[in-house]
């Protein structure tokens, strides 16, 4: 169906001016009312007789049927692709070949919609000027080459968008005058490759994904997880390969939505056959496999070789049964192969520890080759009947009172302390076999979790102790490893580093800022 124009292409902002009648002369009002015509008429044809742009009308730039169509030649620039369409009858009804793909691949209701616009299209404004320059008719989003029957051949050039996107800018060529067509036919005449075959994608994961394998040109793994969190007990997405991780939510969502986004461009070869080093698939560019929670494989997609600036071979797998020896080879932009490429420093919560200063129990400090240790005398609050206060983890609330080294500390100056080693966050990533240097600073901290089974609903505490370690690795940044990973990959400022390290020595002189 082709989707209606939702109102008028063009509106003209009228205004009206306020007349304010004062007490006069009949003579002199009628004279004033004469005046006020006057100008309107004036300011009439100033705005709608003149129109330096457009004129209003209803124009057939062309009038012919679908079925006098012999061939239609189009350049689509943004995906840099000539189409050749020819029809051909299927029974009673005409149909259409796209030149170099299979018939059984083309989505017909896509490109009846693309000839329809081809065969006839009516223009509600025109424009004098022809500065092509002016409309993106120079570089136009498409050019068209219309054959038909009657030996009549088209020139048709689709521009940029008028006004807020109520039509699109079109010329005929040999034409003095450029129109004003619908945002339709704009929107149908630009339709690309991928718009008019039926192509398999990677939706398979976008509904039932549990794990997500990233491999790169070097054979590095990127892994994401959908497991239970260790600080909430819920399921949560997690980086868990080159290093591990917690994720940022908002990010995870925006990568699988560029996931769901793949799109194919063409058929290249019908099957692959035995020979996959021809299309690249034997050493890949890269791949991308997902699971679901039974470790079904949902999608295997391998990325080939490049044939041209912009476009990769690939084969895609939905199945395991499928192999790609039999699988269909098809073509690829390398902007579809960037969305699918995890960004582990766009993917990560950025601060690299988060752990409530409430769950520490004490702990070890080391910077600047100096050990500093952590005690906590921690004496429980009772309520009025002599039971002890829970606070909103359900655990018993204590008065804490906190040590380093023996010395004891101001409450509010430790936790502002405590709140720059928290907020220690990602910068860059580097390659886990990157040489590091000397250690900045590192902790090894005592905590009891409370965790909520997110399956049975249950409470429990957690004990453990968690480790990190800055280590240099330039002047101006340090790489992060701990002891839920092997991986150091994740870089810090070594200047933040130095922050911290600075904020100790103010702790334990008692001169730590609180505010």
């Amino acid at each position: 169906m082709i989707e209606q124009e939702d109102g008028e292409l063009l509106s003209v902002e009228k205004k009206t001016k306020k007349i304010k009648h004062i007490n006069m002369k009949r003579a002199i009002i009628l004279a004033s009312i004469a005046v006020v015509i006057i100008a309107a008429l004036i300011a009439g044809f100033v705005i709608w007789g003149k129109k330096d742009e457009t004129k209003e009308s209803t124009i057939v730039l062309y009038n012919h049927e679908t079925a006098e169509i012999t061939r239609i030649e189009a350049y689509i620039r943004d995906s840099n692709e000539t189409l050749v369409l020819t029809p051909f009858m299927n029974g009673t009804t005409q149909e259409w070949n796209i030149e170099g793909q299979k018939y059984d691949n083309l989505n017909q209701t896509r490109l009846s919609e693309f000839v329809l616009f081809c065969a006839h299209m009516e223009a509600l404004y025109e424009v004098d000027n022809t500065n092509f320059s002016e409309y993106g008719l120079d570089d136009p989003k498409s050019r068209f080459s219309i054959d038909f029957t009657d030996g009549t051949n088209l020139q048709v050039r689709i521009g940029d968008y008028y006004g807020a996107q109520e039509g699109t800018y079109a010329y005929i060529e040999g034409s003095d005058r450029i129109y004003v067509v619908s945002r339709t036919a704009g929107k149908y005449m630009t339709y690309q490759m991928s718009d008019l075959i039926n192509l398999p994608s990677l939706t398979n994961t976008k509904l039932s994904a549990q794990s997500l394998f990233y491999i790169d040109t070097d054979r590095t793994v990127t892994r994401l997880s959908y497991i239970p969190g260790e600080l909430s007990g819920a399921e949560e997405w997690y980086i868990l390969e080159p290093t591990v991780s917690g994720t940022y939510s908002d990010n995870v969502d925006t990568y699988f939505e560029n996931v769901s986004g793949f799109v194919l461009s063409s058929v290249y070869a019908e099957k692959a056959g035995e020979d996959l080093g021809q299309y690249g698939f034997t050493t890949p560019y890269c791949e991308f496999q997902s699971y679901d929670a039974s470790g079904k494989l949902l999608d295997h997609l391998v990325i080939g070789k490049k044939i041209d600036d912009a476009t990769y071979l690939c084969a895609l797998l939905t199945g395991e049964d499928e192999t790609f020896a039999d699988s269909p080879v098809y073509t690829v932009k390398a902007e579809q192969v960037a969305n699918i490429k995890p960004d582990i420093v766009k993917l990560a919560d950025p601060y690299l520890l988060s752990l409530n200063v409430y769950w520490l129990r004490g702990g070890e400090f080391k910077v600047n080759g100096k050990t500093y240790t952590l005690t906590i005398d921690r004496k429980p609050l009772y309520g009025d009947d002599g039971k002890p206060l829970l606070d909103e983890d359900g655990m018993e609330s204590t008065q804490n009172t906190y040590y380093m080294n023996g010395k004891q500390l101001d409450d509010m100056q430790f936790k502002m302390f405590y709140s720059k080693v928290l907020f220690l966050s990602v910068e860059g990533s580097v390659s886990p076999q990157t040489e590091k240097g000397e250690e900045l600073f590192s902790y090894s901290l005592s905590v009891s979790i409370p965790i909520t089974d997110a399956s049975t609903g249950e409470s429990y505490v957690k004990d453990t102790v968690y480790t990190g370690v800055y280590y240099k690795i330039s002047d101006t940044y340090a790489v992060f490893k701990s002891n839920e990973s092997e991986n150091a990959v994740f870089t810090v400022r070594c200047r933040s580093i130095e922050n911290v390290a600075e904020a100790l020595n103010l702790l334990m002189e008692g001169r730590m800022p609180v505010a």
